[in-house]
């Protein structure tokens, strides 16, 4: 029985939108929360050490005290100083920005960006807009490294221990330590890495190994290990190929989360969502379909037009079962069929096979990297046979320096450790004791080396274990190279001094192989020196290398061509590889989190708080089941939001054992749990611990459950799960600023409304779910039949305010839209967004100027499958804005172009605007956030108040203070800086001269930005649209954020389902 769910008969409409099980089953209390304007959890209480006076009551006593002093007060002159530059720089113009191009390496990909930079100080990353491969984008990890850059826990001097001492001590040390391992024959050096993307960085690798009989160990937390393995065995090529994802008409992802967290998620994004434009002419034709088999609740399989739960350790059955499917209309091998005709039956949907059949050579199978080294070679003879060779990148190929180590070659480096066959151990910028599996007990065996080396940014599990740890470079303060596709060569450069005592890693490690003293500069001549032999031969230029070296830096890179990669022939004897499991008890997938990757960014804040895009959960992670199992381990099925204590559950795998909290999400196979990586560090920066003393961790190791003994480092069969005592608390942002609002009782009220024509009886409900149709927040229709309703009439009593000039709007495409978050990131780096924190969070105290709202779609009797439509939200800048109408000071008002404009230092923090805005997109400053999160004593700072996070900010933008609301302001910064220069080059702005933060980072291009008053712009397309449509628009505010609906195919199982639930007693919920 579900927990608090009603008895009722009313089967909900499948058309019928819910953010969380607590709506979806009318929970009393989530009413309430939707009544409510104002979260009752987030008084403004006053906190020890911030006074007594808030800055509503200072304003109003310095204002008092202004008119009495007013007479009798001479000028004053202020006694501050301006500092000058005591000469101009050369090409540069204090005020104006300047853009450099450079590489960042993160997460096993190099990712060619702009970074901007102001008075000589990075201030945001975007992508590389002229790169093949980034083509102007990057996932927010990367727009969020700069954030690392400026925090203030920075190693800043090498240690010894934990001792800070000088760089001329280590030098030493470090020398007497090779200079011993070169004379002992019985010990080597070892470099523990993570992928080895740059060739520079390979060359003076192979160098150490014969210098010092040196062994190289790389190796990733997850990656594509599996699939490069399965792809060696079937084609005898190490990687492999890079799929085009703009190319297949059909999709199968099997346990794949290409556009969520695996792999180039911001590449595979932006081609599969080329094929998905609203303006497209025709859509049946033009659209791609992807189908999901899985067994996570995955952003891919949410964004899929057809999605069927399986357990992940069923797949290779699956497969199995599709070739059994297709035997008819393709030629598989006996031994292939013999063996499916032994697999588990699974039912596969007609129309997938028949899709298949239809656009054989056109589609493509697609396993994800979690997934058995069975599933992956079964995968590869399956496209082989339909002939999909084609969609794989024909002008690019994978770059591999060194394979990334299997398990066996890890074991080999702990078996040399323990029996003292290590002398020196350095850790490349890695942190193996958090990463490897319990079983390898790192530590253990780091202490029969005599000295272990760890370079790192910050401190780490690793680190602090080590004889000495060597403070490196940021990615913004180093040179580099590097190669991820072949003909496309990467350039990193410095675009600022190092801030602190840091040493650039490379250079370290080549003073080492030469025995010279280090400098700055070593690394930067070592790359340019394989430039000019290496590289500037290919392109035969007659140009000087300098000119070619200073141009191929300010690109960012060169790319030269180098033939099409041709695809060898299948293996047949690959085959016999394929060996069928048994799956006994619970699955347990530990899958990627797209927001800290592998844990390396638990001390960003931006990521920590950026929501989940499934579960919208921050600062945490979870044991993910279904409602089904959870309701079997006797756990709450749903917690509400204003409860957020979740029922806790004990995983045991292999004799390792991980408590956790559950949180239940739709979606999940009733078999399977999942938990994801990267978070429990113990030993990280102060936001990386959390808020909470008695606990100073933030999330749950699940890397204390990996082992070599099941199907995968990541998929594990017969787990056990039993419900652990206690509970955790979770905080999720869904449900915090709710548009469904309050629904209309039956009565005088409703009676009145439905009277009126601009209102409608469709506008009323009794119940909250659903209103998210009911009042036009979320429209779709079918690919097949896309036409959306208009008709509604904007009543207003007064005359509309004309707009001859600039008018400036957006519109977002729901079809392109994936629910990534990039654009928080991109926002929060540009408008100078605080991090707030867990606690605050929990408090309804988040300050994004944009959210990713999430809305299910399913009944009660699909609930366990249910579709997903994702839409971004923020400040719609209405012409009749409720906002404006209500503020005593006139610190909202609007501007003759059309913007809702916010005056800082006006506003007195009343939060009538909060309380009118009918979009709940205003953000109020309840504290100093800056100075409130991290702060271990009152009379100290927070940790983004120390130095140098202020120089974080972007200095064309306000800090706000405390007791001041905030919103999007359509990046008026920028729609300023556009005018300026227009207005230099004597014209008007044209189309793309603006584009606002958001707009840049989106993956999938979803967002259109500028002027609608000019008929030939982008926007005016947009708005033009036929699935144009604006959110509430019943209300009248006429709001200048338009969306285009989003298409789905029509799915005849679900309204056939949805008939067979009528047969049988049950009612449709108006």
């Amino acid at each position: 029985m579900i927990e608090n769910e009603k008895e009722t008969s009313e089967e909900l409409n499948y058309s019928s939108y819910w953010d969380s099980f607590a709506a979806y089953y009318d929970n009393p209390e989530e009413a309430q929360i939707a009544m409510e304007e104002i979260i009752a959890e987030a008084p403004l209480e006053d906190k020890p050490g911030l006074g007594r006076i808030n800055r509503r009551h200072f304003l109003a006593l310095m204002g008092t005290s202004a008119a009495l002093a007013g007479a009798g007060c001479n000028d004053y002159y202020d006694q501050g100083e301006i500092v000058p530059y005591n000469k101009k720089p050369v090409d540069h113009t204090p005020g104006v920005a300047d853009f450099y191009a450079s590489t960042i390496a993160e997460g096993g990909e190099a990712h060619s960006v702009f970074i901007k930079v102001r008075e000589g100080r990075p201030i945001k990353i975007d992508g590389n807009p002229n790169h093949p491969v980034s083509k102007g984008k990057v996932n927010a990890r990367v727009q969020a490294t700069i954030m690392d850059f400026y925090d203030p826990e920075r190693i800043k001097s090498p240690l010894k221990g934990d001792v800070p001492i000088g760089w001329s001590s280590v030098d030493n040390a470090i020398a007497v330590a090779l200079k011993n391992l070169k004379g002992d024959k019985t010990k080597s050096l070892a470099i523990v890495t993570h992928s080895i993307l740059s060739p520079t960085t390979d060359k003076f690798l192979k160098d150490l190994e014969e210098k010092y009989n040196a062994k190289i160990y790389s190796y990733e937390l997850t990656g594509s290990m599996v699939r490069d393995e399965a792809w060696d065995l079937c084609y005898g090529e190490k990687k492999a190929p890079i799929i085009d994802w703009s190319k297949p008409n059909v999709i199968v992802a099997l346990e794949s989360d290409f556009l969520g967290a695996d792999g180039n998620t911001t590449e595979s994004t932006r081609k599969f969502t080329s094929r998905r434009s609203a303006l497209s002419k025709s859509p049946v034709k033009d659209f791609n379909k992807l189908y999901s088999i899985e067994g996570q609740t995955s952003a891919t399989g949410m964004n899929a037009d057809f999605r069927y739960r399986l357990d992940p350790a069923k797949q290779l059955d699956f497969c199995f079962n599709l070739i059994l499917k297709l035997k008819d209309s393709f030629k598989f091998e006996d031994a292939v069929l013999l063996k499916a005709a032994k697999a588990e039956k699974i039912k596969i949907e007609d129309r997938l096979v028949n899709d298949l059949k239809k656009l054989k050579g056109n589609s493509l199978i697609y396993a994800g990297e979690k997934l058995p080294l069975s599933v992956h070679v079964l995968v590869n003879y399956i496209n082989e046979v339909l002939g999909n060779q084609s969609v794989y990148e024909q002008n690019a190929k994978p770059f591999v320096f060194r394979p990334v180590q299997t398990v066996n070659g890890l074991k080999s480096l702990i078996a040399d450790m323990n029996a003292g066959k290590i002398g020196v151990v350095v850790h490349y910028d890695t942190n193996p004791a958090y990463h490897l599996p319990k079983e390898f007990n790192y530590i253990k065996a780091l202490k029969n080396v005599d000295v272990s080396l760890s370079l790192t940014e910050f401190v780490n599990e690793t680190s602090v274990k080590s004889t000495y740890t060597l403070p490196i470079h940021h990615s913004l303060e180093s040179w580099g190279d590097y190669f991820t596709r072949e003909g496309v060569y990467n350039f990193q450069q410095p675009v600022i001094n190092p801030m602190h005592g840091t040493r650039q890693k490379e250079g370290i490690l080549i003073s080492w192989l030469t025995g010279n003293k280090y400098t700055h500069s070593s690394y930067r001549q070592f790359i340019k020196v394989f430039a000019l032999k290496e590289v500037y031969p290919k392109f035969g230029s007659a140009v000087d290398f300098n000119v070619f070296w200073k141009a191929a830096l300010k690109e960012g890179f060169v790319s030269f061509n180098v033939g099409a990669p041709k695809l060898k022939s299948f293996d047949i004897s690959a085959l016999k590889k394929i060996q069928a499991t048994k799956s006994t008890g619970y699955t347990l997938l530990l899958a990627n989190n797209a927001r800290l990757g592998d844990g390396r960014n638990i001390g960003n804040g931006w990521l920590q708080e950026l929501p989940h895009t499934i579960s919208k959960v921050v600062w945490d992670n979870y044991a993910a089941m279904s409602l089904k199992l959870a309701n079997k381990l006797g756990c709450r099925t749903f917690v509400p939001s204003f409860d957020k204590n979740y029922d806790m559950i004990t995983l045991t795998v292999e004799g390792n054992s991980l408590t956790l909290p559950v949180l239940v999400q739709p979606g999940m196979d009733d078999n399977t749990i999942m938990v994801e990586l990267g978070f429990g560090r113990t030993e990280c920066t102060t936001i990386g611990k959390g808020e909470d003393k008695k606990r100073p961790v933030i999330g749950f190791n699940a890397n204390e459950l990996l082992n070599s003994k099941n199907l995968t480092p990541w998929l594990y069969t017969g787990v056990k799960a039993t419900k652990g005592s206690g509970t955790y608390k979770l905080v999720a942002t869904q449900e915090m600023y709710s548009m469904e609002g309050k629904p209309v009782n039956d009565g005088f009220l409703s009676d009145a409304l439905q009277s009126m024509p601009f209102i409608g009886k469709d506008f009323l409900s009794k119940d909250i779910v659903g209103m998210a149709e009911k009042r036009d927040i979320i429209q779709e229709v079918t690919v097949e039949n896309n036409k959306l309703k208009h008709g509604h009439p904007v009543f207003s009593i007064n005359d509309s305010m004309p707009y001859p000039g600039y008018k400036w709007a957006m519109a977002i495409d729901l079809n392109r839209c994936t629910g990534c978050n990039d654009c928080i990131v991109s926002c929060s780096a540009e408008n100078n967004v605080p991090v707030v924190g867990k606690a605050e969070v929990g408090k309804g105290r988040e300050m994004h100027w944009i959210r990713i709202d999430r809305y299910f779609l399913g009944t009660k009797s699909t609930n366990d499958n249910p579709k997903v439509a994702f839409q971004p939200m923020l400040c719609q800048h209405c012409d009749n804005a409720p906002c404006e109408n209500v503020c005593p000071v006139v610190a909202t008002s609007h501007s003759k172009e059309g913007l809702n404009d916010m005056a800082y230092n006006r506003c007195v923090g009343t939060r009538y605007c909060a309380n009118n805005c009918p979009y709940k997109v205003r953000r109020f400053n309840y504290f100093n956030f800056r100075n409130n999160l991290g702060r271990k004593k009152w009379n100290g700072l927070g940790h983004y108040e120390k130095k140098p996070s202020d120089l974080l900010h972007n200095p064309e933008v306000t800090v706000r203070s405390r007791g001041v609301m905030e919103k999007c302001s359509f990046c008026v910064q920028q729609i300023l800086e556009a005018k300026q220069k227009a207005k230099e080059q004597g014209r008007g702005v044209v189309d793309g001269d603006v584009v606002t933060a958001c707009q840049q980072a989106c993956p999938s291009t979803a967002i259109s930005f500028g002027n609608i008053n000019d008929q030939k712009s982008e926007i005016r397309k947009w708005s033009n649209s036929h699935l144009n449509y604006k959110v509430l628009d019943t209300i009248n505010v006429r709001p200048n954020v338009n969306y285009l609906a989003k298409m789905r195919f029509e799915d005849k199982s679900s309204k056939s389902k949805e008939k067979s639930n009528m047969k049988n007693g049950e009612k449709k919920h108006h």
